[in-house]
């Protein structure tokens, strides 16, 4: 005849025994957790807001707070970018070139260029209505302009100081710059729309700001990504830099034309194109060059 088990007098044994501090308050594994390299940047995303409600207060321009939010994502961006490509080895010099030549130098040009014969002719015929001309104006204009000056100091970078070496690291800070540029570009677009004096309703208007300050610099960042990979190219190719520059420029100008010229679902399937070529010719583009 065997025992009864006892596993009810057991268990209430065990729970009777005393609980280790480090059970209760688990210090230790607190400070191991920050170690982790993803835990510190879920600090830095997740409190980032935070500190700067508490910094500004109640005293913030617009303008000023649409650049510390489009900054925010930009880094968020930065982040992912890296990690997708698999690209660590960040030199500080060559990211703050394209953040500050980028939204300043860069944006003037595009401002300044834009008001010259020819682009000036370009720019105009965006604002028709659905017609090949205004696709034209899209690709030649907005698309070869926006595009050639964001590439312009991973050009300095790359062919005349030589801080870059590959056609990876070439893409990588590309994309940087196209981070500041759609980041500029974004603080513009939005101190200039007032949902008090345009027709958008406040649930659009809030819309629009959310993909101007979140989608937009990303998408910025695929299209001069691209063409930092061409540029990339011609790093250990010298004859053919001036070629692969001017492919590079032209064919992503398409693509950004394409994406402006279309509405709806077609501007978002462009959109995924461009985010995932980017990334995908990145991540394999120095294993080409090896072969």
């Amino acid at each position: 005849m065997t025992e009864p088990t006892r596993t009810p007098e057991r268990a209430s044994q065990s729970t009777s025994l005393p609980l280790p501090l480090e059970q209760l308050l688990p210090v230790k594994s607190w400070l191991e957790v920050l170690k982790l390299p993803l835990m510190r940047w879920t600090l830095l995303f997740g409190l980032a807001p935070l500190a700067v409600a508490f910094f500004f207060s109640n005293n913030i321009d617009v303008n000023v707070a649409a650049r510390v939010v489009g900054f925010y994502f930009a880094v968020l961006w930065g982040y992912i970018l890296m990690n997708l490509l698999g690209f660590f080895n960040v030199k500080a010099r060559n990211i703050l070139v394209p953040v500050i030549f980028t939204p300043i130098v860069g944006i003037f040009l595009v401002l300044l260029l834009q008001q010259f014969p020819g682009f000036s002719q370009l720019y105009q015929v965006t604002d028709v209505g659905f017609d090949p001309l205004r696709l034209i104006g899209f690709v030649a204009g907005v698309g070869v302009l926006e595009e050639t000056v964001k590439i312009l100091p991973i050009l300095w970078l790359c062919y005349i100081v030589k801080e870059i070496f590959t056609a990876k690291e070439a893409s990588f800070y590309a994309a940087v710059s196209g981070l500041a540029f759609g980041v500029a570009e974004s603080a513009s677009y939005l101190t200039a729309y007032d949902p008090e004096t345009t027709n958008f309703s406040s649930g659009q208007y809030v819309i629009l700001q959310f993909i101007r300050l979140i989608t937009l610099p990303l998408l910025h960042a695929a299209f001069s990504g691209l063409v930092g990979y061409y540029v990339g190219l011609g790093i250990s190719r010298p004859r053919s830099r001036r070629a692969l520059v001017i492919f590079g420029v032209v064919a992503v100008a398409l693509i950004h034309g394409l994406y402006n010229f279309f509405d709806g679902w077609p501007s978002l399937l462009i959109a995924g194109f461009a985010i995932v070529a980017f990334v995908g010719t990145a991540r394999r583009a120095d294993a080409e060059l090896m072969r």
